[in-house]
Parts: C-alpha cells; structure tokens; sequence
C-alpha cells in the first residue's frame, strides 16, 4: 500500500479529521491534504519515514 493510502486508512480508522490527524502528526492541514492525494511526498530522512510508519501501525494496533 502506497503512503498516501496508508496515511488515508490510518486517519479514516481512528475516526479523526484531517484537521485531527495532521495535529496528531505535528504537521500542517494542508501538509496532510498533500501527502493524502500524493501531489506531494514527505521530505522524510529514513528514520523520520521509519517513525511515521511505525506510528502509523502503532495507532492502527498493527505493531509488532
């Protein structure tokens, strides 16, 4: 799964808004809004990458 839809599924199953879930995030609305529809790609080095996705899983209550 792509991360725009992974970003999609995790905010759509903890039942949040996008206002919501970009706060949980720590980024802007609109951040979120762009990573969402993939009009833009998180600047991420590998680990900030490695801890979104580990939130991601965290929150969705797929961690190891």
């Amino acid at each position: 799964m792509s991360l725009p839809k992974k970003l999609r599924a995790w905010r759509t199953a903890l039942g949040v808004t996008q206002e919501q879930g970009a706060a949980l995030l720590g980024i802007s609305v609109h951040t979120l809004i762009s990573w969402e529809t993939g009009r833009r790609q998180p600047p991420f080095f590998a680990w900030d990458r490695q801890r979104l996705l580990a939130k991601l899983r965290k929150d969705m209550g797929t961690a190891p």
